[in-house]
């Protein structure tokens, strides 16, 4: 999943997944006013780049 975050000016913080604070799962802000990052969502738990996600293949 590929995640755009537009601030109102430029932004050097840390943008990342609930709870989940390690390289795979956050970007750092370059001084701009937008950061993007990607997430993946077939991660399964226990994996470096799992990050909190889950998905639901029910339909209902």
């Amino acid at each position: 999943m590929n995640i755009r975050v537009q601030f109102t000016g430029p932004y050097t913080g840390a943008v990342h997944a609930r709870d989940y604070r390690n390289t795979h799962c956050m970007v750092f802000g370059n001084g701009s006013n937008i950061a993007t990052m990607s997430l993946n969502l077939l991660a399964r738990q226990g994996q470096n780049d799992y990050c909190g996600i889950l998905v639901s293949n029910s339909s209902f």
